[in-house]
């Protein structure tokens, strides 16, 4: 994956509140709960103690900077809601919407619907986290206080009222983005899934008894929430990980601060402002940055959820449903025009059907409609801006430098400056960057092999999160997909993604697992409670 999480730690930040999820979506008329103390930026410091013993709040938190927008700004999006109050630009912080404390801002361009219109938003400085880490960390001791249930129900308000917003939703996402509207609204759609999944797998959580050989003693084992979490999300898919980011710690009793990337804050997403008392991170981003992290959080042995770059295999057999393969390749290529981590990046073709399959993707990929991500119809959308579109125009350049063909697209569209033609390259090989390097955009090159040893070359990269396979063979399904090296294989199916399944990988693609029972986990302590004198 690319650096596609904002290198501005200031950029926005929402927060989440306790049955306060028309404030998650943005309703201005929603007010903030009694319960929580309203600290003001200029008297903030100076009553923090005197209100500390008192203080409410609430169940969770996120903390958000956008700037107000003017009715000039983002007007075609605002014009397409049927819920305008949607699109927020303050930062909600310990139950109360706040502007950014100083002056600095940064731009969100609508470049990627159809380049009209853009957002100020402010950046949050050193005062702001301040406030929200104090929050937080309040806000981690009444976690602890609400029992199951009620963190159960509170997801589900949540779920139910994301619901009846998708449409809206899905705009905003779209706009934003710049992947096609569909797309959008699958993603909220899938938010809702892992949201509802987590406010039912809470209540299966549970901790266990032991009898130890002595008579006397009892242990038990409890799980707790682990603290306080700082998430940072990516631009590409601010609702599937607002849903697979914030479910498990909301579920298990943890407050959480959260930072958008700066190139999608009005979807609601998510990263943390750190501070030494935060007890766990989850990144979703590039490795790079993730290594940095992992180096930031080592002196205090922060918990780590990392989920960084791909560069995933797709495999093609002689024995293959070559219509199924290529229908499975569209699907897992071209979702948000190729920017997901679990694209697949390398396509390897047996030697006996590659003419074959090469031709019917061309055929299937002309077929793509690609334009503005609100026009129905629309597959394909543009790139998230234009450095994305030069690191493809390079890699697609670099490759037919070194021997590629392209047998389809290979350059800029005339739809506008982020627009990137679908692209299919053949004689690809080990030489050229695309091999290498995650592409996060709609091209597709095709290798060609001859044996098994294809398993080889598909396990020659430092990633390891996703492979993909076709063949009817079901010896050969078993014995290579346990020979791929990474952390999920789909077999005869573009599915690598289900909210009751672990999604994560291997190796410099990450740490540890979202969704399923193990998601939450990740946001549970275990403790040891010994009990003696029970003669």
């Amino acid at each position: 994956m690319p650096n596609n999480v904002s290198g501005n730690l200031n950029a926005p930040t929402i927060m989440l509140a306790e049955k306060a999820a028309d404030i998650i979506l943005g309703n201005q008329k929603a007010p903030p709960r009694p319960d929580v103390a309203v600290y003001e930026p200029e008297n903030w410091e100076t009553t923090q103690r005197r209100h500390e013993r008192d203080i409410r709040i609430p169940t969770a938190q996120l903390s958000s900077g956008l700037a107000p927008i003017g009715q000039r700004q983002y007007q075609p999006l605002l014009s397409k809601l049927q819920r305008p109050e949607l699109v927020r630009a303050q930062g909600f912080i310990g139950g109360q919407w706040v502007e950014a404390a100083g002056s600095k801002h940064f731009t969100v361009e609508g470049e990627s619907c159809d380049g009209t219109g853009s957002c100020s938003c402010g950046e949050h400085g050193g005062r702001r986290h301040a406030r929200c880490d104090h929050c937080s960390r309040l806000g981690s001791a009444r976690m602890e206080e609400d029992h199951y249930p009620v963190r159960a129900k509170l997801l589900r308000q949540w779920a139910a009222a994301i619901t009846a917003n998708c449409e809206d939703l899905a705009i905003i996402g779209s706009v934003e983005c710049g992947k096609p509207l569909a797309e959008a609204k699958w993603e909220v759609e899938f938010a809702v899934g892992v949201i509802e999944y987590f406010a039912h797998e809470v209540v299966r959580s549970s901790g266990f008894l032991i009898s130890p050989s002595d008579p006397s003693q009892k242990i038990l084992v409890t799980k707790e929430p682990v603290g306080v979490c700082g998430i940072v999300s990516p631009w590409n898919f601010p609702y599937a990980i607002l849903g697979l980011s914030l479910g498990p710690p909301l579920a298990a009793g943890c407050t959480v601060v959260v930072k958008p990337a700066g190139e999608t804050p009005l979807s609601m997403l998510a990263l943390a402002t750190l501070a030494e008392e935060v007890r766990k991170l989850t990144f979703a981003g590039s490795t790079q940055v993730g290594k940095w992290l992992m180096g930031q959080s080592s002196n205090t042995l922060k918990h780590l959820s990392l989920y960084l770059g791909g560069n995933a295999a797709f495999i093609v057999f002689e024995d293959a449903d070559l219509e199924k393969a290529v229908d499975g390749l569209i699907k897992s290529k071209f979702s948000n025009t190729g920017q997901a981590c679990i694209a697949s990046n390398r396509i390897f073709v047996h030697s006996s059907v590659y003419d074959s399959f090469a031709a019917k993707v061309v055929a299937r990929v002309e077929r793509l409609k690609m334009g503005p991500p609100l026009e129905e119809g629309v597959q394909l959308g543009p790139l998230i801006g234009p450095s994305a579109v030069e690191k493809v125009s390079a890699l697609v350049e670099d490759a037919v430098n070194h021997g590629a063909k392209v047998l389809l697209g290979g350059k800029t569209s005339g739809l506008g400056k982020n627009f990137y033609e679908a692209t299919v390259l053949a004689d690809v090989d080990e030489t050229m960057r695309v091999s290498r390097e995650e592409i996060f955009g709609p091209v597709v090159p095709l290798f060609v092999f001859s044996s098994e040893e294809v398993v080889a070359r598909a396990n020659d990269t430092a990633a390891g999160l996703a492979g993909y396979l076709y063949t009817r063979d079901v010896a050969r399904i078993f014995r290579v997909a346990g020979e791929l090296e990474c952390g999920m294989v789909a077999v005869n199916s573009e599915l690598v993604t289900h909210v009751r399944a672990p999604f994560g990988g291997i190796m410099e693609s990450g740490i540890g697992r979202e969704g399923s029972s193990e998601g939450l986990q990740a946001y549970q302590e275990t403790k040891m409670v010994c009990l003696g004198g029970l003669e």
